[in-house]
């Protein structure tokens, strides 16, 4: 499975080239990302200082959305996953809300959805939040929110802390964080995605699919890095992007 995946444009893990135009990776990349030392030692700092704003300078993942070819990260450039990302704000125990919110699963409480359908749970670069990233898996909610909502109410999300409703499109980005706190990672997420896609973008991507998400977006691919470094129009509050990036890279 594929995700749009975009380098910090601040300060922070600055060995990445800073990337407008989101580049796609597997998961095993990904993976490879929250492995990454640097990744946690700059989460270190952001617990420790308690500055939110050193968050932007960590490489970040669209779960729920990818951008057709040549296009920044808006809702009419982009295509839906079928994944839905979660995120609980101010969880005081995330340890223990995972734990909770796994057996409403697998004690079947949350049907239709099984633990098949959940691909990734973290604890978040804060120290306090817990992210979930679920397969979008009842047909009665063809909407991103509408899912959303659904899932939000049938694991009871709200009484592990706020739940966060800035998430509600398949635009959001999600940090990535320390590897060793990872809960979770299902086999959904690691192979190529083959399931029916339920979700609609707001704008109206209205087909439910049978094809996977991949093939559904065959014609929509961004940039590789290299073509981010010579292509010459995209700008960035005023600024050629291939000028900033090479800026960083130097």
């Amino acid at each position: 499975m594929n995700f749009d995946v975009y380098y910090p444009a601040s300060k922070g893990v600055d060995k990445y080239a800073p990337s407008i135009i989101p580049l796609q990776k597997k998961w095993e990349d990904i993976e490879r990302l929250f492995m990454d030392p640097d990744v946690a030692h700059l989460i270190d700092r952001i617990r420790k200082e308690g500055n939110k704003e050193l968050k932007k300078g960590l490489p970040a993942v669209c779960y729920s959305g990818l951008c057709r070819a040549m296009t920044t990260r808006k809702l009419e450039n982009m295509v839906p996953t079928n994944f839905v990302m979660l995120d609980i704000d101010h969880c005081e125990e995330p340890t223990k809300a995972w734990i909770d919110i796994s057996k409403t699963i697998e004690t079947k409480q949350a049907l239709p959805m099984t633990m098949e359908n959940v691909a990734l749970v973290h604890i978040t670069p804060s120290g306090k939040g817990l992210r979930l990233v679920i397969e979008a898996c009842n047909e009665k909610y063809p909407s991103y929110k509408e899912q959303q909502d659904w899932m939000n109410r049938v694991l009871n999300l709200q009484q592990y802390g706020k739940v966060d409703e800035a998430v509600s499109d398949i635009s959001r980005l999600s940090f990535v964080s320390k590897y060793n706190e990872i809960f979770y990672i299902g086999d959904v997420i690691r192979k190529e995605y083959s399931g029916r896609i339920i979700i609609q973008s707001t704008t109206g991507y209205t087909e439910i699919a049978t094809k996977s998400s991949e093939k559904k977006a065959k014609d929509f691919t961004p940039f590789t890095e290299k073509e981010q470094l010579e292509y010459p129009s995209f700008t960035y509050r005023g600024n050629l992007v291939s000028d900033i990036i090479k800026k960083y890279v130097e």
